[in-house]
């Protein structure tokens, strides 16, 4: 479990939630260090490049098929790069990854991964991987996972 910093900061919501927010390095990776950093999300693994790997390794694995339909739904959607690029690109240190992962990452692990950020007017929303399986995949209405929650900030720099 990962404690505190002074640099750390508590964020309190409207319903009375607390969430530690933490600052992480901006090196490409930070989708994946949200993850990592976050108290909740309890895996078997330390670093970015085993989570990187680990969720490459599950999208070429048995669930090769419904992963290649959220890349479909969500990824492709923006880019013509097939599910094998895809999958070799992300492979590699640095490559960004974000709402395509998030869903695999709540495949794979069973955590429901609860993105929040500003939109292009500065109004907050947010998104949630298991909303997205319930909502575009047979077997995940039921669903009862943990939540992770990870929140994107542009500070302006």
């Amino acid at each position: 479990m990962m404690h505190s910093k002074p640099s750390d900061v508590l964020f309190v919501d409207s319903l009375g939630n607390q969430y530690l927010v933490r600052d992480i390095p901006v090196d490409g990776n930070c989708a994946l260090h949200a993850l990592l950093y976050n108290p909740v999300f309890e895996v078997p693994l330390s670093k970015v490049s085993e989570l990187r790997r680990g969720l490459v390794e599950f999208a070429r694995g048995d669930a090769r098929e419904a992963c290649r339909e959220v890349y479909s739904l969500v990824g492709q959607t923006a880019t013509t790069t097939s599910f094998d690029v895809y999958l070799s690109e992300m492979s590699q240190p640095g490559f960004w990854v974000g709402t395509t992962a998030f869903i695999w990452a709540m495949m794979a692990y069973g955590f429901d991964i609860r993105s929040h950020f500003c939109n292009e007017m500065q109004m907050p929303v947010s998104s949630s991987s298991l909303e997205f399986l319930k909502q575009h995949m047979i077997g995940y209405d039921d669903a009862q996972n943990r939540t992770v929650h990870v929140f994107f900030i542009n500070s302006g720099t």
